[in-house]
């Protein structure tokens, strides 16, 4: 794996998703966030630094899976899927536990879910958009793999 690749597409995620979290929660859509109430009482006040570190491990798992296993011809495509794929994932657990806790009834519940569907999605194409086109393939790489096949091209061009 390359370190390089890896700590940049850390990086990237790791800015890109931090930034969208909080403008989507704390600045666009802040009106909303507090409809909710989630965040009224002190045991459910989000902390900076748990905010962080999840952010962070998240964008190590990401970085991981995308350099080791995603990284080839379509970056972007793949940077888009498995990030929306990570994000709908953490949501499984963030997301729904955040509902359960927050014990929210009726409309409630559909319109947090809702609304945490959207930036999932639009935080997933954004944050893999950028990895993906950010963190590239070099073609003479792709190439070089080549040689990892058992059939030998070069004696095959010459015996031609």
């Amino acid at each position: 794996m390359n370190p390089t690749k890896f700590f940049l597409a850390v990086a990237i995620y790791f800015v890109t998703s931090f930034a969208m979290g909080y403008l989507w929660h704390i600045t666009i859509f802040k009106s909303l966030y507090d409809g909710f109430m989630i965040f009224g009482s002190k045991t459910l006040e989000p902390e900076m630094l748990m905010l962080v570190a999840g952010t962070i491990i998240e964008a190590l798992a990401f970085a991981f899976l995308f350099v080791r296993f995603y990284s080839g011809k379509r970056n972007m495509l793949s940077g888009i899927t498995l990030a929306v794929c990570m994000y709908l994932f953490t949501s499984s657990y963030g997301v729904f536990g955040i509902a359960a806790t927050a014990k929210m009834q009726g409309n409630g519940v559909i319109s947090f879910m809702m609304a945490e569907l959207g930036y999932m999605v639009i935080a997933g194409i954004v944050c893999g958009g950028l990895v993906g086109l950010l963190v590239k393939s070099k073609p003479e790489a792709r190439r070089s793999n080549r040689s990892r096949l058992p059939i030998d091209y070069q004696k095959l061009q010459s015996s031609r």
